[in-house]
């Protein structure tokens, strides 16, 4: 599996700052969802970059190497915390 963290800064909101991990097939290309999921977030409301990307193993819970289509790197440790806890976090940043 890949993954990709984007960190999205609300226009409105007063500028509230959320990191949200994506994870997909290794079909797929780093750079291809980024530019995909932009649209889905909606740029017009909200201020989005891609901050780190890698391969995710699900079966070990670890993030890990870097995405040569968008030259970032894992956060490793940080990243694999942020998909650990999204579910209770919300990506707070």
């Amino acid at each position: 599996m890949k993954y990709v963290v984007l960190s999205v800064k609300s226009k409105s909101d007063n500028g509230i700052e959320r990191e949200i991990p994506i994870i997909f097939p290794n079909i797929l290309v780093h750079e291809d969802v980024y530019n995909h999921i932009q649209i889905l977030l909606d740029l017009s409301k909200n201020d989005i970059k891609p901050v780190s990307a890698g391969e995710y193993c699900p079966m070990r819970g670890i993030c890990y190497g870097d995405s040569f289509t968008l030259k970032l790197s894992s956060r490793e440790d940080k990243d694999t915390n942020l998909i650990k806890m999204i579910d209770y976090t919300g990506g707070a940043v």
